[in-house]
């Protein structure tokens, strides 16, 4: 149970990386970082600050996007400095309220907006956007499990490989903001 849990973790994982920064080349997914149709870049200093959020969202909201239904996914490094961060001086109100709620992997909310955390984006990247205006196609019906084991004879080791046929696509790049 372990090992079938670690493994279905790890190609979530993948499939994570896959749908937030992949690179449309060869066998990978286009992700929602190269395909956005909206970008934010850093006003000062090539750091992300507030009103870097409050930009991105008036850029979606300029494509006639509702962003009630948006969300932040920031890599950890931009979490930690916004859940930090005051909104002004000495105000008390942060960037990020956090939320840590059972059975959500959702982390806070800034501006009202829920936000993620993931670590498959590099530092200093974030998304913003509607992921009901994306999709995620699986083909067949489920992972293939490919098993060899006499991968490694004189260790023991066994190979275990997932194959997965999924695509992802984005309905409406401009629903999506990369910063």
């Amino acid at each position: 149970n372990y090992v079938q849990n670690s493994l279905i973790n790890s190609m979530n994982r993948t499939l994570d990386a896959q749908i937030l920064v992949g690179s449309g080349s060869g066998a990978n997914l286009q992700g929602v970082l190269n395909g956005a149709g909206n970008a934010e870049t850093y006003a000062s200093g090539g750091s992300m600050a507030f009103a870097d959020l409050l930009a991105s969202i008036k850029k979606v909201q300029a494509d006639g996007i509702n962003v009630s239904g948006c969300a932040f996914v920031f890599h950890p490094d931009e979490y930690q400095t916004f859940v930090n961060a005051d909104r002004g001086t000495n105000t008390g109100n942060y960037v990020i309220n956090p939320e840590l709620m059972s059975g959500s992997h959702m982390v806070g909310r800034t501006l009202g907006i829920p936000v993620y955390v993931n670590d498959q984006m590099t530092s200093g990247q974030a998304v913003f956007g509607d992921f009901s205006r994306s999709v995620v196609g699986f083909h067949g019906g489920g992972a293939i499990v490919e098993v060899d084991p006499f991968y490694d004879f004189q260790k023991g080791s066994v190979a275990i490989r997932l194959i997965e046929d999924v695509s992802f696509g984005l309905l409406n790049p401009n629903a999506f903001l990369k910063a």
